[in-house]
């Protein structure tokens, strides 16, 4: 669908809807992780390996996604770059603690833990790599959307918001667009050019 150029003012796609339901997707399999690795540590003990890693990456990962979600939230609003300073440093270090770690449960915890199957079949490896994975990869794909709607939100790019959320259908079917809604630019963002 080719859009229209007649109207360019704006759009109303709630950004903070979309940028929760994000959170939202990543805190999902985090959940998930955190009771798998909880249940395992209390029942292992001291001997529980990377459990604990599990449940205390988790928790981290649920307040650098906080942090995100303020930054995100802030950045659209247009907030003092002073604020936006103080807060600069998290948004590097959080996505890539985040990427590492969701790496780490996906790689590590849900396809190598294939290797269990050489000392002879069980379901077991089967079905704990099947939900690292899943999750994993869900939680990466929620993730990746937000990390994308924060580099469009810095860029001040209302149009190329609008469509990706579209797109992607990041809005829970909150707006539905016409030809001449399409192209109008996002209420919750400031724009660069006048008005």
């Amino acid at each position: 669908m080719k859009p229209s150029t007649t109207n360019t003012s704006k759009i109303t796609v709630p950004l903070r809807g979309v940028i929760n339901l994000r959170i939202g997707g990543v805190i999902t399999g985090l959940l998930f992780f955190i009771i798998f690795g909880a249940v395992q540590w209390f029942r292992l003990g001291s001997s529980s390996g990377d459990y604990r890693l599990i449940v205390y990456g988790c928790l981290i990962s649920i307040i650098a996604l906080v942090i995100k979600s303020l930054y995100i939230s802030f950045d659209a609003k247009g907030t003092s770059p002073f604020v936006l300073g103080m807060l600069g440093i998290f948004p590097f270090t959080y996505d890539l603690y985040l990427l590492l770690f969701l790496g780490y449960l996906v790689l590590y915890r849900g396809i190598w833990g294939l290797v269990d199957l050489q000392n002879g079949f069980s379901f077991i490896p089967l079905i704990r790599a099947f939900f690292f994975c899943l999750f994993g990869w869900y939680s990466y794909k929620s993730f990746h959307h937000l990390y994308q709607i924060g580099r469009l939100v810095n860029a001040r790019q209302n149009e190329a918001l609008a469509f990706y959320i579209l797109k992607y259908k990041l809005n829970n079917g909150c707006l539905v667009p016409t030809d001449e809604t399409l192209l109008e630019c996002l209420s919750d963002l400031p724009s660069d050019s006048p008005p």
